[in-house]
């Protein structure tokens, strides 16, 4: 049986298995600084509005020795298999030819990757290809954007068959809570939890191994070029209690379809077995998503996460030369407001307590043109759940949020670190019914960057949010109703490739080799947020 500070070991543990984000944007010596950030009109071609742009001509930074570009970018696709590693390319395409195995192939910003497998179909070529680091694109040039981010002006890309989109996360036992010391009129008294162990700073990452309803539109998503006159956001951002999502409804993409294009709307869905996962935006100036377990029977999970910005900004300056300078810097500003939604129900109690890492296969995302080479301003959320019921018929509710003052990012090896402090308490909102003490585990990631790569595997500079919860709730039946909250907030940022340990297995035998996942700039994650908080506030509920 696990106890009270079990459950918060686990939150940690989940931090340090959540995934982090990549992204990047090119400005090298010499390019030309033209405007046109975007209005509407952009992009009419529909090879582009489905698989992004490909570099414009001559580009003022050097390529890797078997990085080969085929030319024509998005007019040279046929199709993008539905986990978008497998692209159909026009095989008499300029530089299809040597696309073979081992090489590094740039068709567009959204697919460039190693070729691990290249067959053709008579005039056509279908290569399958691997995430690839930055630097195994580029040897040399400076990557650097200072870019407003306007979330209303961003497209939401659904990959319906991402790797590794739903996973398990292992099952939970329930969690004692303390209770009174006072006669309880139940059969046996719970048991009193032990003093949780110190959990200290958590590296985030893998660090050795591990929708309006969304219409299909043509996408008119401003592409944004380096000096664009500044779009600033509103400053009027939401913040508080998320509100609930609009119903995902016929939008959500169908398992078994190849990668659909980018969508406009207010919201994108998909669904992944039994989870529906649904990401969303509240005008220009807030994101979130929603993620429901639906089984037929048994467990139930409602999750709404929301992220409230004023000014959202994105900064980078990363010089590569033969590989990732170690003074890169990377940086978000605007973050306001993170608030949490958890809803949840046991049916059968002690069986129903399935735990699941979730991808989330959507992603915000803009086209982003930096001197001639194509990259995407990108935010991307992961979470992982656990719930642990004790009793059958339990339900367990909570809501929370936290506000950020400052900017998150990274100087060289430093990080930047906004002040966190509570908005809402989780603690006061813990309700549910339930014969048991039941608990629930939920660490969730918002990831930041400016990415060049594949859909489900990009490479670059990147900033990234992880907040854990760790909730529990005595017995309805006790005298004192003890809830306690865990709560703890890192922030991380780097360089590179990210792929979880469950990603990345899935990954390896899709393509027969070793996803890279180590990042190849490193910046130690910090723990800015750690509180332990209980209700009642007396020694006979307190976890410590």
């Amino acid at each position: 049986m696990v106890t009270g500070a079990g459950i918060r070991r686990q939150a940690y543990l989940l931090v340090g298995a959540a995934l982090l984000t990549g992204a990047c944007g090119l400005d090298l010596p010499g390019v030309g600084k033209s405007g046109g950030g975007g209005g509407p009109g952009l992009p009419s071609d529909k090879a582009v509005v489905a698989y992004g742009h490909g570099p414009e001509g001559k580009t003022s930074f050097t390529y890797q020795p078997d990085v080969v570009v085929v030319s024509g970018g998005a007019k040279t696709i046929r199709s993008a298999s539905g986990d978008g590693l497998t692209w159909t390319i026009d095989g008499g395409a300029q530089g299809a030819s040597g696309a073979q195995v081992g090489k590094v192939v740039v068709i567009t910003g959204r697919a460039i990757g190693r070729v691990t497998k290249a067959v053709r179909a008579g005039s056509d070529l279908a290569l399958t290809l691997a995430p690839v680091q930055i630097t195994e694109v580029f040897k040399k040039g400076r990557i650097t954007l200072d870019q407003p981010i306007d979330i209303g002006r961003m497209a939401f890309q659904s990959v319906p068959e991402a790797p590794g989109a739903v996973t398990d996360a292992g099952r939970s036992e329930p969690v004692p809570t303390p209770t009174s010391t006072a006669t309880a009129p139940v059969p046996a008294p719970q048991p009193t939890a032990p003093a949780p162990a110190s959990p200290g700073p958590t590296a985030l990452g893998p660090p050795d191994d591990e929708g309006r309803t969304a219409e299909a539109v043509a996408l008119t998503v401003p592409t944004i070029r380096l000096a664009a006159p500044a779009v600033e956001a509103p400053a009027d951002a939401p913040a508080g209690v998320p509100a609930a999502a609009p119903a995902a409804g016929p939008a959500a993409v169908a398992a078994g379809a190849p990668m659909p294009p980018p969508t406009l709307g207010d919201n994108a869905a998909t669904r992944v077995g039994d989870w529906l996962m649904t990401l969303y935006r509240r005008g220009s100036t807030a994101l979130g998503v929603k993620a429901n377990f639906e089984p037929t029977t048994g467990l139930k999970v409602g999750i709404d996460i929301q992220l409230s910005t004023e000014n959202l900004r994105v900064k980078t300056d990363t010089p590569i030369e033969n590989g990732i300078k170690p003074n890169a810097s990377f940086s978000i500003s605007g973050l306001k407001v993170a608030s949490v939604k958890l809803t949840a129900g046991a049916l059968n109690g002690l069986s129903d307590n399935k735990g699941a890492r979730l991808e989330v296969p959507i992603e915000l995302q803009q086209p982003v043109i930096i001197g001639g080479f194509p990259f995407t301003l990108s935010e991307k959320f992961k979470m992982i759940i656990k719930p642990a019921f004790s009793a059958k018929n339990s339900t367990l509710e909570a809501v929370g949020s936290w506000a950020f003052t400052g900017d998150l990012g990274y100087d060289g090896h430093s990080v930047r670190l906004p002040q966190v402090t509570v908005k809402q308490s989780m603690v006061d909102s813990i309700k549910g019914i339930s014969v048991g003490a039941n608990g629930f585990v939920l660490a969730f990631q918002a990831r930041f960057a400016v990415l060049m790569g594949l859909p489900v595997a990009a490479s670059g500079p990147y900033g990234a949010v992880t907040i854990s919860n760790g909730i529990t709730k005595g017995s309805n039946l006790g005298l004192t109703d003890c809830r306690n909250v865990q709560t703890s907030v890192l922030l991380a940022g780097g360089v590179g490739v990210n792929v979880s340990a469950p990603v990345k297995s899935v990954l390896d035998k899709i393509l027969g080799k070793s996803v890279i996942t180590k990042d190849e700039h490193e910046v130690t994650s910090k723990e800015v947020f750690n509180r332990s908080t209980s209700r009642p506030d007396v020694p006979a509920c307190r976890l410590s």
